[in-house]
Order: C-alpha cells, then structure tokens, then sequence
C-alpha cells in the first residue's frame, strides 16, 4: 500500500511540474507555422507575445542591427500592386502571403513586436531604390537577384528558387519554319519582339537570354498575356510558376500558346537589404538557414482561397 501510495505521489508531482513549467501539447499553429485551411491563421507565423530583446543589450548591437530595436519596428519595402501568393489583400482587407509570413517570422526571432509595410514603390526597381537609401531595412517582395540591383543593395541568400519561362505564340512562330523544339534557340538568333514587365528583373533576364530580340515593356501581367495572345510579341518571358498559374485558370489559351520553361535559367528570390546593413545580412542568412524551405505548391494550397472570384490572374 505504502509504495503504492508513493507511486501515485510521484505521479502527481510530476503533472505539478509540467504544469508549472507550461509544457503542453502543441495545437494548430503553435510551431509557428499554422497547418489549417485558414490563410488569415497562416500569416501569424510567429507568436503573438514576441520575446524582445533586452533593452540593456541593444548598445551592444552593431548599427544596422541597433537602429531596428531602438525604433521598436522593422520596416518592410514591398511592391504597391498585389502579387499572389506573395503578398495580396484578401477579401477581408488583410496583407497576407508567404513574403508577409516571411517578414513578420524575421521580424519575430529578431525580437521586434511590430512591422511596418512600406508599399509605396510603383516598381521593383523603386523597391531597390528605397532599400539603397535607407527608406527601409529590407525588401521582401517577390524581388529576384540581378547584376544590376546587386550593384545597389545587398542580397540575402535566396529563399526561393523558380524557373524563367517563355509563354509562346503557336501561330507566330510557326512563320519562322523553325524546328520543333528548337524554339529557344530559334528566338535567340532572331531579332523577334518579347515582352516583359517593365520595372521588373525580367527586363534584365530578357535582354541576357535574347540578346537579339527587341525587348517591350508592359505595365501588367494582364496586357503582357493580351499582347501575345494577340501576336503583338512573339513570346512572353516571366516566371514558370505565373505563367502555369494563369494556364492552370485559362486552359483555352494552350491552343493558342505554348509555355517553355527554361530549367538552366533560374530567378533566385532574396531579401534586398541596405548597402551598410552587412551585420543584418549575415543574420538574416542564418535566419534563412534556420528556417524551412519555401515550397511554392504549399504556399499556393494554403492561400488558394483567399482572392474574390474563382479565377484570378497575375498582377
């Protein structure tokens, strides 16, 4: 009886002391990282009682770092147009997506309460500019890694990898009697019209994979799609993952069109931080590196519910 009485003793103690110490199952989310259906859920990545930094610490801070803390809140640059599943307003008026997610879980293990995003950049170009002249301690907004810009900002190590793409007109390179499956090859060696987003790194891309083309710029993804459609270009060059987003809402286009991935060119996204901010960029690269991978179909499943309307196409 006695060591039965013993037993029972230890038991209890031991539920006191988990009790005591807040050890508890883990519910929806509180990894960090909410599994449910619920996009709104989603974007809080990160624990809502944020543990901060310790004030006397700060002064030990190197400068990049040390301004952060002392402003109490990191201030995002991210593109003023919609980029699903990036970064959008849902029905509800919220910002959300993934770059959303990603920001407000940096700004967390940073020990930073709040984030503010600077949405006032009319291009992605405008987004480097702000990041180079301090506007902003970073940029998280779809923004892929150039030559050009890296000669302004710095980059974060990527946290996505997608592959270039040409969406083809069928009917107008079939004028060309080129081979089939020469088609990269083909728009390469001829001075052909290609659009792409204006503003954007794939301005760049273009002009480096198809030095000869005639590169146009477009202020939408919407007109650049009309535009090929139309034979206005011959081809339109952008990311693999929009391009099969608008296929996978608009089959009736692969008549006319035909998507050309181009898996040895890559857009590498990163997070664009100030030239003096080395001190931040090493911590947001073991950030990175501390953090799952970004895979983008997951991302797609979680927010695919959240735009008005069942079809949507790219910003």
């Amino acid at each position: 009886m006695r060591i039965r009485t013993y037993a029972i003793f230890i038991g209890l103690l031991a539920v006191l002391l988990l009790s005591a110490c807040g050890m508890k199952a883990a519910g929806p989310g509180e990894d960090g990282h909410n599994q449910g259906a619920d996009p709104a859920a989603a974007i809080q990545t990160s624990n809502p009682a944020v543990s901060v930094f310790p004030k006397e610490r700060i002064p030990d801070l190197p400068p990049d770092i040390r301004r952060i803390h002392e402003r109490g809140k990191l201030i995002v640059a991210m593109y003023a147009q919609d980029r699903f599943p990036y970064f959008f307003v849902d029905p509800a008026g919220r910002l959300t997506g993934s770059d959303v997610e990603l920001a407000r879980d940096l700004a967390h293990q940073l020990g930073i309460q709040d984030v503010e995003f600077d949405r006032s950049a009319q291009t992605f170009d405008e987004i480097i500019a702000n990041v180079n002249r301090g506007k902003a301690d970073m940029g998280i907004s779809k923004i892929s890694v150039t030559l050009n810009r890296a000669q302004q900002v710095l980059y974060s190590d990527p946290y996505v990898k997608l592959n270039q793409a040409i969406l083809l007109n069928r009917i107008q390179f079939s004028r060309l009697k080129a081979k089939n499956g020469e088609q990269i090859e083909a728009l390469r060696s001829r001075a052909l019209p290609i659009g792409a987003l204006g503003g954007t790194s794939y301005m760049e891309f273009a002009q480096q994979s198809f030095p000869q083309a005639s590169i146009r710029p477009f202020d939408n993804f919407t007109n650049l799609i009309e535009a090929v459609k139309a034979g206005e270009i011959i081809a339109a060059y952008y990311d693999e993952f929009e391009f099969k987003r608008y296929l996978l809402d608009h089959p009736e286009t692969l008549i006319d069109l035909q998507l050309l991935v181009m898996k040895e060119r890559k857009d590498d996204l990163a997070i664009a931080l100030p030239p003096a901010s080395v001190n931040l960029q090493q911590w947001v690269n073991t950030f990175l590196r501390n953090r799952p991978p970004i895979q983008m179909e997951a991302v797609l499943n979680t927010y695919r519910d959240s735009l008005p309307g069942t079809k949507k196409g790219g910003g």
